[in-house]
C-alpha cells in the first residue's frame, strides 16, 4: 500500500541504503489502479512526510492524462518504457501490449503538459524530465530502427535519457 511503500523508503534512506526513489510496478490489477497507488505513494512523500530527495516516478501503460499531470507534479523524471522502437516489434514482446494507444500516446500526453501547462503546482515549480526504455534483441529489430526512433523521441519530446537493456531468456 502506499503508505507502507512510503514509510519503508524513508526507513531505507534514513539507514543510508538508498538516497532517492525509483518507483515502478507491474501491471497487476490494471495500468490506472496501479498508477493511482504510484501517485499516492508519491503524494504521502512529497506532501506529508516532506521528502525533498529525488524521484523517478513510472508511468503506467494505460494510464489516465489526469494522473499523468499530477504524477508530474510529484517527481523529478518521469518514464514509460516503450519497449521497441514500433508496435511491429512491440507485439513480438508483449503481444497484449498496444504501442500508440497505451504507451507512445502517453508520451505524446507528457509533452503536451510541459509545453502547454503550468508547473504551478509542481513540487518545484517546473515539469519533470522525461525518459524511456528499449528492450535489445528479442524482437528482431535492427539498430536502424531503435536509433530512428530515438532520434524522433529526442527532437520531438525532449526526452533526457534512452535506456536500453540487452535481452537475456
Amino acid at each position: 500500500q502506499p503508505e507502507e511503500m512510503a514509510t519503508t523508503f524513508l526507513d531505507l534512506q534514513k539507514n543510508k541504503v538508498a538516497e532517492g526513489l525509483f518507483l515502478s510496478s507491474g501491471i497487476a490489477g490494471g495500468g490506472v489502479t496501479i498508477q493511482d497507488k504510484i501517485i499516492a505513494t508519491a503524494e504521502i512523500l512529497r506532501k506529508i512526510k516532506l521528502f525533498t530527495g529525488y524521484m523517478h516516478l513510472k508511468i503506467m501503460p494505460g494510464a489516465e492524462y489526469g494522473q499523468i499531470k499530477e504524477l508530474m507534479n510529484y517527481a523529478d523524471r518521469v518514464s514509460i518504457n516503450l519497449e521497441a522502437p514500433n508496435q511491429e516489434r512491440l507485439l513480438r514482446l508483449a503481444p497484449k501490449k498496444e504501442f500508440y494507444d497505451e504507451l507512445f500516446t502517453r508520451l505524446k500526453w507528457v509533452d503536451h503538459i510541459r509545453r502547454n501547462e503550468e508547473p504551478n503546482h509542481s513540487w518545484k515549480h517546473k515539469w519533470p524530465s522525461v525518459s524511456t526504455q528499449f528492450v535489445v534483441g528479442p524482437s528482431g529489430e535492427n539498430d536502424i530502427e531503435i536509433l530512428k526512433t530515438s532520434d524522433y523521441l529526442f527532437r520531438h519530446f525532449n526526452l533526457a535519457r534512452i535506456y536500453f537493456m540487452t535481452f537475456t531468456p
